[in-house]
């Protein structure tokens, strides 16, 4: 889910408590998600999932270790299934609670960001309760059916949305602290982590804290769906500024272990401590090299080239250069070998200032192209420049050169920001 608008940060700390979807959704309101949209949101659910008699929702202040923060009190009846050996518990269809989840999206006029969140997130679980009991076809629920997964999903969304968090350049995750020891559902009782969670967090590269042993599930499929789905891996001790923080309190009192998911909000220093990687290749063709560019740039480098040179003997050969996020550089060389067949890889720390960027939508003859504007360290608007394939695409509908497009987007762009520009666009 993360984007390449390098600028916020948002940071889930789930190291203390773990996490569950009602941690979050209460740090979430906590750092100042709408409170009254999420509670409209579970008088929507009762009626949008069958089965449900009646939910009683609440946001309130709370306390954990004398630590203040948000706290979501939900009480839900709804119908309950009973086996034997079994506890009660609900019982749906994998997509019924999914069409609830996006019946109540659209009817609070959720953005396809918040829409595609809540579905991948949804699935996660999905496709973990899939292996783990070895189905096919058609999932059928227990705990993750209820009303307040539903809640959780939505509300989460909506509140993501609110906070304009699906627009952050960096959303990353501390390690996630499992719990250890027992605990009874569904299927019996049996030692934290859920199996469900642990498939969940296996393919996501989110790392784990195995633990505290003796506080039971402390991170729930639900919490390690959402925090699989938003935080990129390979963001790790970010450095930032902290602007704000919101505290989501959970259900359970630990003791004196405080009970919390903590989310920051913050920027990105202007000068930033990356990596430099290097290698010097001269029996590659420009195809092979140009995969190579490309794969990096997928998996996450933030630039990747190469450099014609003249090595030994007058042979010609490629200098490529890949710049890495901290912790990523052992992938990027694994491509690197993987790709040019190159027996070594050279690395450096370096550090580099990066403009502060902001991408806009601006319509422009009835067409909607993307402008990304920049800003110095020092808060001077330095660039205006549309993206070039809202351009390529839309001067053949237009008829128009692309230049013409693209002066007119960058104008429309800038208003608002004629003092910034130290130009008035508006006489253009």
């Amino acid at each position: 889910m993360a984007n390449r608008n390098h600028d916020l940060i948002a940071y889930f700390d789930c190291s203390t408590a773990g996490v569950s979807g009602d941690m979050i959704l209460a740090a979430l309101i906590d750092l100042g998600a709408d409170a009254k949209k999420i509670n409209q949101v579970a008088e929507f659910v009762k009626d949008a999932l069958p089965g449900v008699h009646s939910i009683k929702f609440a946001v309130t202040d709370s306390f954990t270790r004398e630590i203040r923060g948000k706290k979501i009190d939900m009480s839900i009846d709804e119908e309950l299934v009973f086996e034997k050996d079994e506890t009660g518990h609900p019982e749906r269809e994998s997509s019924t609670v999914l069409q609830a989840i996006l019946n109540t999206l659209n009817h609070f006029q959720a953005s396809e960001a918040a829409k595609k969140f809540a579905t991948e997130a949804f699935m996660k679980i999905v496709n973990s309760e899939r292996e783990v009991h070895g189905l096919q076809g058609e999932v059928r629920l227990h705990e993750a059916s209820s009303a307040d997964t539903v809640i959780d999903l939505a509300g989460v969304a909506l509140a993501l949305q609110d906070l304009r968090v699906f627009e952050s350049g960096k959303i990353c995750a501390s390690p996630i602290a499992l719990g250890g020891g027992d605990f009874d559902f569904s299927h019996g009782i049996m030692g934290s982590p859920a199996p469900a969670t642990i498939k969940i967090l296996s393919s996501s590269g989110i790392p784990v804290i195995m633990g505290p042993y003796g506080y039971g599930e402390l991170t729930t499929p639900t919490g390690a769906s959402i925090i699989a789905t938003l935080a990129d891996p390979r963001c790790k001790n970010p450095s930032f500024i902290i602007k704000r923080v919101g505290y989501g309190i959970g259900q359970r009192d630990l003791g004196r272990r405080a009970s919390f998911v903590r989310i920051i909000i913050g920027e990105e220093e202007a000068v930033q401590e990356v990596v430099q990687i290097e290698t010097d290749v001269d029996d590659a063709t420009g195809e092979v090299v140009g995969k190579a560019i490309e794969d990096l740039i997928n998996n996450g480098a933030l630039d990747a080239y190469a450099i014609p040179t003249i090595r030994k003997k007058g042979r010609t050969g490629l200098l490529i250069k890949v710049l890495s996020d901290k912790g990523h550089e052992l992938d990027m060389a694994s491509i690197l070998m993987r790709d040019t067949g190159s027996l070594g890889i050279r690395f450096w720390d370096v550090r580099r200032q990066v403009a502060k960027r902001q991408v806009n939508k601006v319509t422009v003859m009835g067409k909607t192209i993307r402008v990304k504007l920049a800003w110095d360290s020092k808060g001077k608007l330095i660039s205006a420049k549309p993206e070039f394939d809202d351009i390529k695409k839309f001067s053949d509908e237009l008829n128009l050169p692309p230049a013409i497009l693209s002066s007119k987007a960058t104008s429309e762009a800038l208003k608002g920001y004629e003092e910034e520009s130290g130009k008035d666009m508006r006489d253009r």
